[in-house]
Order: structure tokens, then C-alpha cells, then sequence
């Protein structure tokens, strides 16, 4: 059957069908679109969010019957894993969910799955660290934020010095703040000196 696939995002994603417009009422799994989901999710991620680009990678992806004809470095193969697992999706609908030809259908979901593995684990990884780097800066500007105050409160008490002052503070620091591993956080002297406290009054400009 010839494939429209300039409306695979449109079937997918609005029409709950799947890439040649087969409903997914019927799928007896229940899990169409946490596959879905999960497969469309990982093409965003890598740029292939255009109804265009979406067709072209199923259109390559068609021409293969088992995950073996293309796989051999699946890490750098994610958006080909994403876009076979849409495509054995539909095939698998086109057994009837396996009413029609159970072996194929069960054959066809191992590996559906298979590329399901692959892409989630990539996300999970890819979440992870973006939710590491929120962590990591939001931790870093309350130190620098605990910093800038105590500067305002304490400077007279270091005449003004900023290298005494960052000299102390660092290890401060690292007695007081720690990320969410428990790790103590680390900050130079220099980063202190001459990148947090660069717009306030130094020993040689006093403050007043």
C-alpha cells in the first residue's frame, strides 16, 4: 500500500490513527501512544520536526523489513530507530493487531520495542542532563546571589579585599552548598574575585 507521508504527523498526532490511517482504537495493548509518543518525542529533539522531514526519514526507513537491515551503531541511529518504530506501528495495525497474522505481529512488536528501548533510554539520558545543567545553574546563582550579599554586608571586614574575601569564601562555599548528589560546590578564588564581585567596589575604590 503507497503511504501519504506528508500526513504522518497529522494521522499521528491529531488523528490518533496511525502512519497510513489506520485507527489505534482497536490496538488491544493499549500502548499506541506511549510508542507514539515516545518515537515522535526523540525526532523533535534531533530537528525532524517538520511534516517534510518526518516524510523523508519514514520514506527511507520504509524500505526496510527487520531492525537488522540498518542497525549498527544505534546510539547513532536514533532517528532511524524512532522512525522504523512509527513504521512497524503500522504494520503491526495492518495485521489487525495481530488478528490476521499473529506471529508476524508478535515478530514485528520485538522489535518495535527494541527501537522503543533504544529511543527511550536516549531521552532519559537527554533529560537527565538538561535537568543536571537547570540544577546546576539555579544552584550556582544562589551562590553567587549568597556571595554578592555577604560582599555588601562584610567588605569593610576585609577592607575591601576582594582576593581575603573570595580567599575565605571559597571554602565557605564548599561547607555550605552542596547539588542534589550531595557533592559540596565548588568555585575558584578568581571566579569570586574577578567575575561575581567585577561591578563592586574594590580595595583601591572603596565604597562611599
Amino acid at each position: 500500500m503507497e503511504i501519504n507521508f506528508l500526513k504522518a504527523r497529522k494521522r499521528l498526532a491529531e488523528d490518533l490513527q496511525t502512519i497510513s490511517g489506520i485507527d489505534t482504537v482497536d490496538d488491544p495493548s493499549g500502548l499506541f501512544e506511549i510508542y507514539r509518543d515516545t518515537f515522535l518525542d526523540l525526532l523533535r529533539t534531533k530537528g525532524l520536526d517538520t511534516d517534510e522531514d518526518l516524510a523523508e526519514i519514514l520514506e527511507v526507513q520504509n524500505k526496510y523489513e527487520n531492525i537488522g537491515d540498518f542497525l549498527f551503531k544505534p546510539l547513532d541511529q536514533l532517528c532511524e530507530l524512532a522512525a522504523f518504530g512509527l513504521i512497524l506501528q503500522d504494520r503491526i495495525a495492518l495485521t489487525g493487531w495481530g488478528k490476521f497474522d499473529f506471529e508476524r505481529c508478535y515478530w514485528m512488536h520485538e522489535q518495535m520495542f527494541e527501537c522503543f528501548e533504544y529511543v527511550q533510554d536516549s531521552l532519559k539520558r537527554s533529560r537527565s542532563a538538561r535537568e543536571n545543567a537547570m540544577s546546576r545553574h539555579q544552584l550556582n546563582n544562589e551562590v553567587k546571589k549568597f556571595v554578592l550579599d555577604e560582599w555588601k554586608v562584610h567588605a569593610s571586614d576585609y577592607d575591601h579585599n576582594k582576593s581575603e574575601f573570595a580567599r575565605h569564601y571559597v571554602s565557605l562555599i564548599l561547607q555550605k552548598f552542596s547539588d542534589k548528589k550531595g557533592d559540596p560546590f565548588r568555585v575558584t578564588e578568581k571566579t569570586i574575585r574577578e567575575a561575581w564581585l567585577s561591578d563592586t567596589p574594590s580595595a583601591s575604590k572603596p565604597a562611599g
